[in-house]
């Protein structure tokens, strides 16, 4: 009987750990959709003058409500999550474009020196 219950803790431990890792790829998955989304969408609106909904319609084909990105255009940031949850943020700041905040605080990112953003001269 005690082998009998250690066969069945062992299963349900194996059972456990296969279900848990699609579970590690989803989070992964739904993190790299969000701030591909942001980065596109703040791209998009910021750099091009494009209205949002279009930029979801057209470049995006994305599903509407699993995917959401709000524009936020007095701060020039955008934020999308999957059903408010992966969340990401991209921020526009002028001269540079579109950054995707992630591993570096967004105040530490507006605060960077950009330098001197005039083009190199051309070789000929």
């Amino acid at each position: 009987m005690e082998g009998y219950i250690k066969r069945i803790f062992l299963g349900l431990f194996i059972l456990l750990f296969v279900f848990s890792l699609p579970a590690c790829s989803v989070k992964k998955v739904a993190y790299i959709g969000t701030g591909y989304k942001a980065k596109a969408v703040c791209s998009s609106v910021f750099l091009s003058g494009r209205d949002p909904e279009d930029v979801e319609k057209i470049d995006l084909w994305s599903v509407p409500g699993i995917v959401t990105a709000k524009v936020n255009k007095e701060d020039k940031e955008v934020k999308a999550s999957v059903f408010g949850l992966a969340k990401k943020k991209a921020i526009f700041r002028d001269g540079l474009g579109a950054t995707l905040i992630s591993g570096t605080s967004e105040k530490k990112v507006r605060s960077q020196e950009t330098g001197d953003l005039r083009p190199l001269p051309t070789r000929h």
